[in-house]
């Protein structure tokens, strides 16, 4: 199985897949969120593979790919865009008549758990834990359209200072995003996801 150690914590008994495992880790940022994962198969003797993935992107002149996705969404022209196409957007904002916070949005997970409310904005988007729940859809969809692999468990970071309420409408964007962390998946602080 190589030389890699799994932690575990106490009393809890590891048992080794009987299948193919998949597991997607996404980093929900405030400027850039970013997806990564990991697979498994039991019956491989090499060590499990870990990669970022490489995220395309629409944007109005192509599509962008990479692994950081800039945390902005963007309503234009009846079409939803997150990532470059929304920071795209965001450069011009008077010329496509966007404004923040009605139909563009950025920096929005500094309003995670504060109950704020975005009045000028169509629903599905009336707050951070809304607007988070677009970019953890569109990351958790690449993640699928890359590979149609099911994925087992899906892990979201979160600040390690994120007090009870930031965590919980962490949570709530996740499933918002189709994401279940609370079977099958894992709210993980950065400092330990980043070990």
């Amino acid at each position: 199985m190589g030389s890699f150690a799994l932690i575990t914590p106490p009393g809890t008994e590891m048992r080794r897949p009987s299948q193919p495992l998949r597991v997607l880790g996404i980093d929900l940022g405030t400027t850039n969120s970013t997806a990564a994962e990991i697979r498994w198969d039991p019956g491989d003797a090499d060590a499990p593979q870990v990669r970022c993935l490489e995220i395309p992107q629409p944007t109005r002149q192509g599509t962008f790919i990479g692994e950081l996705v800039p945390s902005v969404v963007a309503l234009h022209q009846g079409q939803v865009w997150v990532g470059e196409g929304a920071k795209d957007l965001r450069a011009r904002v008077k010329e496509y008549d966007l404004e923040l916070y009605r139909n563009i949005f950025w920096d929005c997970k500094n309003d995670i758990g504060i109950q704020r409310t975005y009045q000028k904005a169509p629903a599905g988007f009336r707050s951070a834990r809304e607007v988070a729940g677009h970019v953890l859809r569109f990351l958790a969809e690449a993640a699928l359209a890359d590979d149609p692999t099911p994925i087992r468990q899906t892990v979201v970071t979160a600040p390690a200072s994120f007090q009870a309420s930031q965590r919980q409408d962490t949570v709530e964007a996740a499933g918002l995003a189709g994401i279940d962390l609370t079977v099958g998946g894992a709210l993980l602080d950065e400092p330990v996801a980043a070990f």
